[in-house]
């Protein structure tokens, strides 16, 4: 409602934003809504700004576009300094893109960029993201760690305050143990249910 407010109210006064468009947050909560339909236009609006990025990479993710969403990811990677934090978020998304694809050993060496990157930085947010990012190529790859990976990488999360995300990693974590251990399966899908009910 606020990101709403705020786009309603810089396009009456015919002012732009001067920190992160309120359209890429906006158009960000969309696709993690599932509202994919309502994201198209916002990213479409403001294409031309850095900050839209992720969210246009997510979008093509959620619709199991893993080439697209790579070159997306791939293009403004180049775009960014060595030493910049924003690196972080885009490559764990070209990591979902990587493993998407299939290319298992292309996802790790992004991983260990993500984990360079997280160790520069010093970032509890990163870490916990590199963490999940490993997780994911433990899964992708089939190695019997990527169960304990999920565990941590989602209390790592938690830690950092970003409950959404320790939630879809308690999820994945049901999904890498369905097969093997379908009791605990249930019981981590049920955590992640809970959180994600009470995040709304």
């Amino acid at each position: 409602q606020e990101l709403v407010a705020a786009l309603r109210e810089l396009g009456a006064a015919g002012q732009h934003a001067r920190c992160v468009h309120p359209a890429a947050r906006l158009a960000e909560i969309r696709i993690r809504q599932g509202r994919f339909v309502e994201a198209e236009p916002l990213l479409e609006e403001h294409a031309g700004r850095p900050e839209t990025i992720p969210a246009a990479i997510a979008l093509r993710l959620a619709r199991s576009e893993p080439q697209a969403a790579a070159a997306l990811a791939e293009q403004r990677l180049t775009e960014l300094p060595d030493t910049s934090p924003a690196l972080a978020p885009l490559l764990a998304l070209l990591v979902e893109a990587r493993l998407m694809a299939g290319d298992v050993a292309s996802a790790r060496m992004t991983a260990a960029s993500l984990q360079d990157v997280a160790n520069r930085v010093g970032s509890d947010r990163i870490r916990a993201t590199a963490s999940l990012a490993g997780a994911r190529i433990a899964a992708g790859g089939g190695e019997p760690a990527a169960a304990e990976l999920f565990r941590d990488a989602a209390r790592a999360l938690e830690g950092a305050g970003l409950a959404l995300d320790a939630a879809r990693a308690r999820l994945e974590l049901a999904r890498t143990l369905a097969d093997s251990a379908p009791e605990l399966a249930v019981d981590a899908a049920a955590r992640s249910r809970r959180e994600l009910d009470a995040l709304g």
